[in-house]
């Protein structure tokens, strides 16, 4: 499975959030449905190798819509330098191989649904 690759910009000192529908590879035809047992997970790092996250995001599974959004709180925000990031949003489709191919007694599927750099930019106003 190929993930999707998004390059995103975070606002230092600001709330941030971005919503994404799902598929389970770059082509637009495989979207998949948000189910209630499907989850989420993403993580920001300075880079691929650093093993500390600078920092992990809430996540928003919207079944009705089928997208997920995920996001910082202006607080969160705040506390991140400016600078280059990378990030990846792994999603776990509690029902997505039906054949069970991968031979290990589940239906559930665990991929890398989206991927990118996230640009922090440095915030001027402190206030408030």
């Amino acid at each position: 499975m190929a993930s999707r690759i998004k390059n995103l910009t975070m606002d230092q000192g600001a709330d941030f959030i971005y919503t994404t529908e799902i598929y389970k590879d770059k082509s637009t035809l495989n979207k998949i449905e948000v189910a209630t047992l499907d989850t989420a997970n993403a993580q920001m790092r300075k880079s691929h190798y650093h093993t500390t996250a600078i920092a992990t995001f809430g996540i928003l599974m919207d079944g009705v819509n089928d997208k997920v959004s995920f996001f910082l709180g202006a607080a969160n925000t705040a506390n991140i330098s400016a600078g280059r990031y990378v990030y990846d949003l792994e999603y776990i489709d509690a029902n997505g191989d039906d054949s069970d191919i991968l031979n290990n007694g589940t239906t559930s599927l665990k991929f890398r649904a989206l991927e990118g750099i996230i640009t922090v930019t440095p915030e001027t106003t402190k206030i408030g």
